[in-house]
């Protein structure tokens, strides 16, 4: 079953279970998903488009948690994180640290990198071979680890 098919099922199961903040959740996400398939007209969605869907939603989401936290509004945020948790479902776990490590150190020792001058020999191929364990990461904090490793 594709990840778009058992979105499907899941919405179909929240409706009859009368569940409303996961038919909510999972309605925004089917919506996403529609949206994408009348762009790419006649086609099925492929699990690494909808993965890629549902990153960003996930992003989207934490971005929008951290400003209601900011703001004080703790019920948005709380609504926020519910959704949060409905779409990483559908994803896989993320990267632990202890692999986002390896990996540096292995990028490390490929690029041959000895300062943070160096961070962008070692950023494109990390990048590469972290999307290549399909597993969602935040880049943002990578970057950072790396310029830590190398000294920056």
């Amino acid at each position: 079953m594709s990840i778009a098919e058992k979105i499907r099922a899941d919405l179909k199961a929240s409706m009859i279970a009368r569940n409303e903040v996961r038919t909510s959740a999972l309605r925004m996400i089917q919506a996403e998903l529609l949206k994408k398939e009348k762009e790419k007209v006649g086609t099925v969605l492929d699990d690494e488009t909808v993965k890629a869907l549902l990153t960003a939603a996930a992003k989207q989401r934490r971005d929008s948690i951290e400003s209601f936290r900011s703001a004080g509004n703790a019920v948005l945020a709380a609504k926020e994180e519910a959704e949060l948790a409905i779409i990483m479902e559908f994803l896989p776990a993320a990267l632990t640290d202890t692999e986002i490590d390896a990996e540096i150190d292995k990028a490390l020792a490929a690029s041959g990198a000895t300062s943070a001058k160096d961070i962008g020999k070692v950023m494109g191929g990390l990048m590469k071979a972290l999307k290549a364990t399909g597993k969602p990461f935040d880049s943002n904090s990578i970057q950072g680890r790396v310029k830590s490793k190398l000294g920056g």
